[in-house]
C-alpha cells in the first residue's frame, strides 16, 4: 500500500506518533489481523527481539512472505 492509497482507504489512518518518545509514522489498518514494524526502528526504537515468532504472512499481491 503506497501513501496515496493509504489516504484513500477509510479502514486506515496513518500519521506521525510518538512511541518510546521517537516520532515514528504509524499506519493503522482496522481490517488488519497483525502489526508489524521494522527491525530497524524496533532498534532505533530500543526494543528487544526476545521472543521471535515465525509466521508466515499472505499479501495482498497473494504472496507468502
Amino acid at each position: 500500500m503506497d501513501h496515496q492509497q493509504a489516504e484513500e482507504d477509510v479502514h486506515v489512518v496513518t500519521g506521525t506518533f510518538l512511541i518510546h518518545d521517537a516520532p515514528s509514522f504509524v499506519l493503522f489498518d482496522f481490517g488488519a489481523s497483525h502489526s508489524f514494524i521494522s527491525k530497524s526502528h524496533a532498534r532505533k526504537l530500543g526494543l528487544d527481539n526476545s521472543s521471535p515468532i515465525s509466521e508466515r504472512v499472505v499479501i495482498p499481491s497473494g504472496e507468502t512472505v
